[in-house]
């Protein structure tokens, strides 16, 4: 015979007043925490263009060409054709080199140096990126995330490759 333990109905008022004061406490500790970039704000410069780049920014909803030295833009959605890639250093010293047949979205960037905080994430759909972390940062809630459909990597300092191909994702790291 299976014990069952019952939870004890005098507890229900202390847990939900508990939950609730956790949910308080979240919403606060969120109203501190850093905000995220504006959608215009620039993050990074493209460094490297071969071949067709396109890039694709909320504010338009346009695809335009992507030219050596142009802006990379928070929420800046880059593609990709065949035999084209492309390289862009972003303002916390890290690099994200895009490979052919990609598209990568830009969905967070904080980057606060006088807070030693960096958040970083880069939702690959489709094909291949490479990372080079430049700098390890410390303050809470640090990170540089790659996402695929299939899975996630992240990384404090390192270099990595991250791909997604035909439902498939992988990643290398040094």
């Amino acid at each position: 015979m299976k014990a069952v333990t019952r939870f004890p109905s005098q507890l229900f008022p202390i847990t939900a007043i508990l939950a609730g004061s956790f949910c308080l406490a979240a919403a606060a500790i969120a109203e501190q925490s850093p905000i995220q970039a504006p959608v215009q704000e620039d993050i990074g410069i493209f460094t490297a263009v071969e071949g067709r780049i396109t890039v694709t920014r909320p504010s338009t909803g346009a695809a335009t060409a992507v030219k050596l030295q142009n802006s990379v833009l928070f929420r800046d959605t880059i593609e990709t054709d065949k035999e084209s890639r492309t390289k862009a250093l972003l303002n916390d010293d890290s690099i994200l080199t895009v490979g052919e047949h990609s598209r990568v979205e830009i969905t967070e960037h904080i980057y606060d140096p006088t807070r030693n905080v960096r958040s970083v994430v880069v939702n690959l759909v489709q094909g291949s990126v490479r990372a080079l972390v430049g700098k390890a940062f410390a303050g809470s809630g640090s990170k540089f995330e790659i996402h695929t459909p299939t899975a996630v990597a992240a990384a404090r300092g390192t270099y990595f490759v991250v791909w997604h191909v035909d439902g498939a994702s992988g990643m290398l790291s040094e």
